[in-house]
């Protein structure tokens, strides 16, 4: 039998290794420029098939908040760009981020370490690429799990994610019909179907995703009743 790896407890991670720094953007007139500074700097991040699905998510992203006349479809675009750029970080990596900008992870979210890249791309996106849009910075640390009471970009970017994935998610057809007529219900069935999933390969669940669900399913019981 093999003895399971002790698990670090809340910020009590190894020495952090540098990572390779990255200039921070100034405020360009043209937003242009501004995504393509940061598409190029994500490359560093992520992998070639992780980057084509960042920019897919990106489009999508636009797309739905065109759609529901979001004030700034730029940073829909941006939110969606950068939302997984810390997803192929090892899980040490991610301790070590957390300890250099002074994130205060929970034992949830060492307990379902899948979801730690969300509150780490926040802060990457912040630190290293100069973001500081808190709807942004709020997009990319809840895509994953989704919390209670999400605005607009945190919906958008959430929805956009399980949309792209297309037939690797089963219920993402069905999110897809959603997204353009009810956004809270779309959340709820994903929320829902995501702690499903997680139950039927045995996973934790984490305490954020819960809360995400019964939020959105007691706002959908409310508006029926």
């Amino acid at each position: 039998m093999q003895k399971k790896k002790k698990k670090p407890t809340p910020n009590t991670a190894t020495t952090f290794q540098e990572e390779p720094p990255i200039k921070l953007k100034p405020h360009h007139e043209n937003v242009n420029e501004q995504i393509e500074g940061y598409t190029k700097d994500l490359k560093r991040y992520i992998s070639r098939e992780r980057f084509a699905h960042s920019l897919e998510v990106a489009k999508l992203s636009k797309k739905i908040a065109e759609f529901y006349t979001y004030e700034n479809i730029e940073n829909a675009y941006i939110a969606g760009l950068l939302h997984d750029v810390a997803k192929d970080m090892s899980f040490e990596e991610h301790l070590n981020l957390a300890n250099k900008y002074s994130y205060k992870y929970s034992l949830s979210e060492l307990d379902s370490p899948a979801t730690l890249h969300a509150p780490i791309g926040r802060l990457l996106a912040q630190h290293q690429f100069g973001i500081e849009n808190p709807e942004i910075l709020l997009a990319i640390a809840h895509h994953t799990t989704g919390r209670p009471n999400m605005c607009l970009l945190e919906k958008i970017v959430y929805l956009a994610d399980i949309v792209d994935a297309g037939k690797k998610v089963e219920h993402a057809l069905r999110v897809k019909k959603l997204v353009y007529s009810d956004l809270d219900a779309a959340l709820c069935l994903t929320a829902k179907e995501t702690i499903r999933n997680l139950l039927d390969r045995d996973k934790i669940i984490c305490e954020k995703s819960l809360e995400c669900y019964n939020f959105y399913n007691k706002l959908l019981q409310e508006r029926a009743s």
